[in-house]
């Protein structure tokens, strides 16, 4: 017997998420989301044993849309080029909200599910303000940086910017004052945040 077409599997995963956005994961139900997906019982215990196995494989998603965006930075030829470029893209994979951030941040409530999320959210922040504060630090060392300033704490004034944004676009649903051109936005928001690292001008 041949496995069933994976594309089910997705229509499962759908179906659960926009019943968790519209009743809350507590209030959802199996059979919620069975109807949903317009399949049987057998076909959902086929792909997963109950909701809380659905449930993982969100986390596993939301975590995703976070960390691909720390995974590869585009270097330039000076540290604050390399920092912006970071800080720019961060914004740019932020275009429209995470829904699943929106989903866990709203629609499921507090309990023993999160805690693991809970942990590796941390975890992928900390991660990021490290990145970020080794390459202030690079700055500092080679003399692009001003020698006065503490990498971590400008580490994690960034990471509060960014933050600052994803929370923005969550509540709104657009970026601040909703910039027709996204791209310019975001490069003035990173000279305003990347500034102070640079070494004072006579």
């Amino acid at each position: 017997m041949g496995r069933k077409p994976s594309n089910v599997r997705e229509k499962i995963i759908r179906a659960a998420y926009e019943v968790i956005q519209e009743k809350g994961y507590s209030k959802t139900t199996l059979e919620n989301i069975v109807q949903r997906a317009g399949l049987t019982r057998g076909a959902f215990y086929y792909y997963f044993t109950d909701k809380d196995e659905i449930l993982q494989e969100l986390e596993k998603r939301y975590e995703a849309t976070y960390r691909n965006p720390y995974g590869q930075i585009a270097r330039a030829d000076t540290v604050f080029g390399t920092i912006k470029n970071l800080f720019i893209s961060n914004i740019l994979s932020k275009k429209e909200p995470n829904p699943y951030a929106v989903m866990f941040r709203y629609r499921v409530e507090s309990g023993t599910q999160l805690e693991g999320l809970r942990e590796r959210q941390c975890d992928l922040d900390y991660d990021f303000i490290e990145v970020i504060a080794k390459l202030i630090q690079q700055g500092i060392d080679s003399g692009e940086f001003d020698q006065a300033i503490d990498a971590r704490e400008h580490a994690c004034s960034i990471y509060l910017v960014l933050l600052g944004y994803d929370t923005f676009l969550l509540t709104h649903g657009k970026a601040p004052y909703a910039p027709a051109e996204i791209e310019q936005w975001a490069e003035r928001m990173a000279d305003i945040v990347l500034k102070p690292l640079l070494l004072p001008t006579e």
